[in-house]
């Protein structure tokens, strides 16, 4: 969800506070590997804990410093740089 985020924000304007996500637990529980039963429970869990609420299609976010702290996520690796790349194709 934070990362969806961040690559929506270098498209457009976006408000961490509420935007579109529109995926479905199904299909995140696919993406992420985990049953669609524990992505609700974690969900429902979020929401208890006033972090964030999944809505059909959009996500309303009630802590974002939190949601980010519990998601340990490191953005490091969507930076536009292609250094990276650069280093590994000369490899090749």
């Amino acid at each position: 969800m934070v990362e969806t985020y961040l690559r929506l924000e270098k498209l457009k304007t976006v408000d961490l506070a509420s935007f579109e996500f529109p995926v479905s637990q199904r299909l995140l529980g696919q993406i992420l590997g985990l049953s669609p039963v524990h992505i609700n429970r974690t969900l429902k869990e979020l929401e208890q804990d006033r972090v964030l609420k999944k809505h059909r299609s959009h996500l309303e976010v009630y802590d974002p410093p939190r949601m980010i702290e519990e998601a340990e996520f490191d953005a490091e690796y969507l930076n536009d740089e292609l250094s990276g790349l650069k280093a590994r194709l000369a490899r090749l």
